[in-house]
């Protein structure tokens, strides 16, 4: 599910999203953003990067539209990405423009990793210690039912 940015006039008529203009594009889940036109009196827009480098998987489209979506490449640097919303005014034909900010985070922080590492080692160690201790109990089941089988009859 992505982030959604909407894009509405206030009532002083300037352009105001529903991020309030700071994103923050997470760690796993959510890693995308959508912008999207929800006021009819916004004609189109378009985003124009600022920041010199791209963290999205692709470029941002040069053409004004009502909507426009971003995801971030799966192991960009963190970074905070700065750009521009130009957006046109459909009762006065009239072009603006906003400069928010989108903070993109690491796929994983390197300090949270190990942790996220441990904890699957010892969930796969918790599982594999079950089934050799359920292997155990059949093999000695098994055993116990054979030697009982064995008895001599007197």
């Amino acid at each position: 599910m992505p982030n959604v940015i909407k894009l509405s006039l206030d009532n002083n008529g300037n352009l105001f999203q529903s991020d309030k203009g700071n994103t923050d594009v997470g760690n796993m889940a959510f890693r995308t953003v959508k912008w999207v036109v929800i006021d009819n009196k916004i004609a189109s827009f378009k985003i124009v990067p600022i920041s010199p480098t791209n963290p999205w998987t692709d470029l941002p489209s040069n053409q004004h539209g009502k909507n426009q979506q971003l995801t971030a490449i799966f192991g960009v640097d963190p970074q905070e990405w700065e750009y521009k919303i130009e957006w046109i005014d459909a009762r006065t034909s009239s072009l603006h423009i906003i400069d928010p900010k989108i903070v993109i985070q690491p796929v994983i922080d390197w300090f949270i990793a190990p942790i996220y590492i441990a904890i699957f080692f010892a969930c796969i160690t918790g599982i594999l210690a079950v089934k050799v201790k359920n292997l155990r109990a059949k093999l000695r089941s098994g055993l116990a039912n054979r030697s009982v089988q064995n008895l001599p009859l007197s």
